[in-house]
């Protein structure tokens, strides 16, 4: 049902409602305190949720009362620092738990407050114990019986509670009343949540130490029905015991399901279970009211539950019940709801309707409270006059006067005797005027010496009371009246003695502190009312009532609290609770005093009452609670919150801003704006897959939360500069965040590259040494161009060195041959030339990856291959060797390079000894040691410098060994006389020699080169390739197309001139005719024969 909430309602009552909670854990009668709370809020009362500890569940009812409020008051000990002024109704929400400070606090503001005690009742023992499987000691509901000594409202959670509480709370008739409130779901959380898909689900509450919430018959109720199925227990606590756990988990897996243990859930995740599942186990043998069926059908689920007549009150027949114990039937009825259609559950919200509003709920509870106010107080034991007294007086006598005590502090001792110690009670009358209740069962030898009717010692009263009337009397005589009366209110017996005031004037002597003691005197002065603490103990026998009075008036006070404070005290007292308070319903009568009077009247069974007249320190009453600004106003429903969570706002080199999170909402969001200061980068919406997310905001009902953007900023950015999202509606901006940016970068590897391929602990101390190669041209893995760099790899890890090659180019045509580089070299960096670098200097993004290297402790030296990587040695520790190879650029452009590396010590490999002169010539300042960097020489300080590399020294012929050689082709070759040519293979550079020879069927001794050595050879006089087959292979086309002779070798070794023949493979036929548009530029290319191979219909693996 809708709910109307514009329309004026009358002012309703103040009421304070007064409950404990431990602030952890849920439980349904402390949610329907603040439910009760909320309804009597919204029906126009003032309403003050007083309690020691906030409940988990108050902020999710926040508004649930809206456009009204209620007042959270918390307390430590329901005495002190309450809410201020006169209250028209207390409604005292019990526990089982004996809690002293907590019940007579609460009856105690009720007294002094001027207001009507109500108590809510849930269930009472005589019910409770009817049903439940496991019967409780009725003891735990002596606090809420005792609430009806003050006149009291029993207010029931279901009629079918109060009729049972009719029965129970029986020993106050004339000031009892009973009424009943059936309390509402939370409406506020069910609005909230979207609606959901139904699954194969079962939705049960457990309270596993309970035995008569059900939970072992949950277990019992399953069976292979329900294979397949997902079982959520939702609990109450933080834990659920473990042996019920176990037997969950073993039950779950014998007949197949899942099963899913849900702690301290809110409400609004409690009604995404329930829309989820398709019926809830409800099998509980007993409750008070029983709130979850009604929640289920709020959800349109089915519930399987016994049968209880409080469920019908609201749920009427939509329930799937079965008689109380009976598993069978609970089967028969989950097999009923799975064979429904699921349409079914449409019906059922109607079913509830009665409690499916906010504002109705609240008149009900106001008017059982308003209903309660206009009935008299009744009799709360305080009489105006004596009693009408019998006729007759039966005989013998049941009530006797003893003896009559005016002491010099202004109070009366009365004592006398009955026989009716446990059948009734006495009240007593000084000179017409209320005295007070006697007190019963003091030990009187006497009595039953003189009179053995009586049949017990323990017959005497006695009642110490104020007698403001002593002083008048002083010459005459004080008249003593007694009424003993039945429990139920009956007169059974009066009688009345003469005093005289003279003769009865004693001089009260001081107590023996080994008799009695007492101290922790305080009075807290509250602006209308005080409330006294102390505490007093007595020796064998212990203290039995203790009556308190404030300068000379009576007090309502108990007696019993817990102080283990004193214990030290009264060390060898009996054991006992000796703390008290008194609630007076009068301010002190000097407000100004430092001090009040404070009487202690303690009665004990051997001695009777004994008084003690002390001075009391006056303390101003704590300060009413303090009101969080944020509950100061009434909280108007704000259905699901918006949630944006930003997971990462960076910029990187690029000046590249990206935004990724979540955003959930109801309504969805339209559009988010994004923006970096005053920029405006661009616009989008949350369309990303989250599973995670909707899984854990299942109220939202929103599988596509995520976002990401990426924009790009017009110009270089502040990193301290601001992003800001914008959510809008339309074009409505309804919420912004705004934050601070993560600076980050593309590189994201060691030493800031942009890739890497390095083992762990390549570059840490005690590693084997490492030379870093910096490797700029892209020719390395060609033929010829590349083959003194890699014979260069070779050797240096064949001398034990480790080699970390720093690609720097391309990135992409770099990752092509990312394999190969990864087998040449021991670890590689890769650096984008083209990165920016966050450096005010301008410094290189390779500089700065070598000076970061340079740091390293097993970083040896640095080789660099090209001109222009030369000036990114600058940033590397002179103490580190610089070896740059000379790649042939014009002087010139080296020479500038060089410039920014003066006075620095280098060494420069180069060929040619006159192109060192040359650089050190344009660039005076060089500090650079020239290396002879020629084959021989190389080959001289790299031992074993690499044959398969020393194509320079290439033989002057050469034998086509691209095609494996066969045992004619090698006898022939055995058979040739002179020097051996050189074999050409088809292999990858640096491959496995004796692989190679293998599969080319080399005999050992016989030199190795590559097609690229055709080229050379070209230009030396009287060089040739032999054949050594009928061709076979695109080489003979390539040797012609550069100008060399191409010889046949005959069986016998012989070598003839071999002209190309028909079917020979021509260069136009090895190479695609945009690789090679003419014969010339091909034969000239060093790569073609690179290219020529890739096409060999049968190259030599490696």
């Amino acid at each position: 049902m809708a709910e109307t909430i514009d329309q004026t309602l009358a002012p309703g009552l103040r009421v304070a409602v007064f409950v404990t909670n431990d602030g952890a854990t849920y439980g349904g009668g402390r949610l329907a305190s603040l439910l009760l709370a909320h309804c009597l809020a919204r029906a126009g009362c003032e309403v003050h949720y007083v309690t020691n500890n906030k409940p988990v569940f108050y902020d999710e009812l926040l508004s649930f009362s809206y456009p009204s409020l209620v007042h959270l008051a918390l307390t430590k000990d329901f005495h002190d620092g309450l809410p201020e002024g006169r209250f028209d109704v207390v409604l005292l929400v019990p526990t089982q738990a004996d809690n002293f400070l907590f019940y007579y606090g609460t009856r105690g503001f009720a007294r002094r407050r001027g207001a009507r005690l109500a108590l809510f009742n849930f269930e009472t023992p005589n019910w409770f114990n009817a049903f439940a499987p496991v019967a409780r000691d009725e003891g735990m509901w002596r606090q809420w019986r005792a609430a009806t000594e003050d006149g009291c409202l029993i207010l029931s959670n279901s009629a079918e509670s109060m009729r049972y509480a009719q029965s129970y709370y029986v020993d106050h008739p004339e000031r009892t009343a009973f009424d009943y409130w059936h309390q509402p779901i939370n409406l506020r959380a069910l609005e909230t949540v979207s609606p959901q898909r139904r699954e194969n689900r079962i939705v049960t509450f457990i309270r596993a130490l309970d035995p008569h919430k059900g939970g072992q018959d949950v277990l019992d109720a399953l069976s292979e029905d329900l294979a397949g199925f997902t079982l959520v227990m939702i609990v109450g606590s933080k834990t659920l015991d473990a042996g019920y756990h176990r037997a969950a988990l073993a039950a779950a897996e014998r007949y197949g399901l899942s099963l899913e243990i849900k702690h301290l859930v809110s409400d609004a995740q409690k009604f995404i279970e329930l829309k989820r599942a398709r019926f809830l186990l409800y099998p509980s043998r007993f409750e008070g009211y029983g709130i979850p069926p009604i929640e289920a059908l709020s959800c349109g689920t089915p519930c399987v539950c016994y049968d209880l007549p409080v469920f019908r009150e609201v749920c009427a027949d939509a329930l799937h019940s079965a008689p109380v114990g009976d598993i069978g039937a609970l089967r028969t009825r989950i097999r009923e709801v799975l064979a429904a259609p699921e349409s079914v559950g449409d019906a059922l919200p109607a079913v509830v309707a009665s409690v499916s509003d906010i504002l109705a709920c609240g008149q009900a509870a106001r008017g059982a409270l308003e209903r309660y106010c206009a009935t008299p107080r009744g009799d709360e034991g305080a009489l105006s006059e004596p009693p009408g007294k019998r006729a007759r007086r039966p005989n013998p006598p049941l009530v006797h006067l003893s003896s009559l005590a005016l002491d010099n502090e202004g109070f009366a001792h009365v004592r006398g005797w009955t026989p009716f110690v446990d059948l009734g009670r006495v009240e007593l009358f000084i000179d017409g005027r209320h005295a007070g209740r006697a007190f019963l069962g003091i030990d009187r030898p006497d009595t039953l010496k003189t009179k053995p009717w009586v049949g017990r010692p323990d017959t005497g009263f006695a009642l110490m009371a104020p007698f403001a009337g002593v002083e008048d009397a002083a010459k005459g005589t004080v008249l003593v009246e007694a009424f003993l009366f039945a429990q139920e209110g009956t007169l059974l017996d009066w009688t009345e003695r003469s005093f005289k005031a003279k003769d009865s004037a004693v001089k009260r002597g001081k107590l023996p502190p080994k008799l009695l003691r007492a101290g922790g005197f305080r009075l807290n002065a509250e602006p209308e009312s005080t409330v006294l603490h102390g505490w007093i103990a007595g020796n064998a026998p212990p203290l039995e009532r203790v009556d308190l009075f404030l300068d000379g008036r009576p007090v309502w006070s108990r007696y019993g609290r817990p102080r283990k404070d004193v214990e030290p005290q009264i060390a060898e007292f009996p054991l006992q609770d000796p703390g008290f308070a008194g609630h007076a319903p009068h301010p002190l009568a000097d407000a100004k005093a430092s001090h009040g009077l404070m009487t202690i009247v303690a009665y004990t069974k051997g001695e009777g009452a004994q008084a003690l007249t002390a001075k009391a320190a006056i303390h101003p009453a704590a300060p009413p609670p303090a009101v969080d600004p944020a509950l100061a106003a009434p909280c108007p429903p704000a259905g699901l919150p918006r949630i944006l969570k930003v997971r990462r706002v960076t910029l990187d080199e690029y000046r590249v801003v990206e935004f990724e999170g979540t955003v959930l909402a109801r309504p969805r969001i339209d559009a988010m704006r994004f923006h970096l200061g005053d920029e405006f980068l661009g616009e989008g919406a949350p369309d990303r897959l989250n599973i995670s997310v909707f899984e854990q905001n299942r109220a939202y009902g929103d599988v596509y939360p995520g976002f990401f953007f990426t924009g790009r900023t017009q110009g270089p950015v502040d990193p301290s500069t601001p992003w800001r999202i914008d959510l809008c509606y339309g074009e409505e901006v309804v919420e912004s965040l705004s934050g601070t940016l993560t600076p980050t970068s593309r590189a994201e590897a060691p030493f800031g590259a942009d890739a890497e391929a390095m083992p762990a602990g390549m570059l840490e101390t005690g590693a084997p040494d490492v030379t870093v190669l910096v490797v700029e041209r892209t020719d390395l893995f060609t033929t010829v161009a590349g083959l003194r760099t890699r014979a260069l790899i070779a050797a240096i890890r064949a001398q034990g060195r480790r080699v970390l090659a720093v690609l720097h180019g391309n990135p992409h045509a770099l990752l092509e041959e990312w394999p190969a580089w990864q087998a040449l070299a021991d670890g590689l960096l890769l650096v984008n030339p083209l990165s920016p670098l966050h450096d005010p200097t301008g410094r290189t993004k390779l500089a700065d990856v070598l000076g970061r290297l340079a740091g390293q402790p097993s970083v040896e030296g640095f080789v660099v291959d090209s001109a222009a990587a030369t000036g990114a040695l600058a940033s590397v520790d002179g103490r580190r060797p610089g070896r740059i190879l000379d790649g042939g650029e014009p002087a010139e452009t080296l020479a500038g390079h060089l410039a920014g590396l003066a006075h620095r010590p280098l060494e420069l490999w180069t060929a040619d000894a006159a192109r060192a002169a040359t650089l050190k010539a344009l660039v005076p300042d060089l500090d650079a040691r020239v290396v002879d960097a020629s084959e021989a020489a190389l080959r001289e300080a790299f031992r074993p410098w690499p044959s398969l590399d020393l194509q320079e020294d290439a033989a002057p012929i050469l034998l086509d060994a691209t095609v494996p050689l066969g045992e004619a082709e090698r006898a022939a070759l055995d058979a040739l006389g002179g020097p051996k040519p050189a074999a050409v293979v088809d292999a990858p550079p640096l491959a496995d020699e004796a692989a190679i020879r293998r599969a080319a069927g080399l005999p050992d001794g016989l030199a190795i080169t590559f097609a690229g050595a055709l080229r050379p050879l070209a230009r030396q006089p009287g060089a040739a390739l032999i054949v050594p087959a009928p061709e076979r292979s695109g080489l003979p086309a390539l040797a012609r197309a550069l100008g060399l002779p191409v010889l046949a070798l005959a069986a016998d070794g012989s070598l003839t001139p071999l002209e190309a023949s028909p079917g020979a493979l021509t260069v136009e036929a090895a190479l695609t005719p945009a690789e090679a548009p003419d014969l010339t530029e091909a034969a000239a290319d060093v790569s073609a024969p690179a290219r020529l191979h890739t096409v060999l219909e049968a190259p030599v693996p490696a």
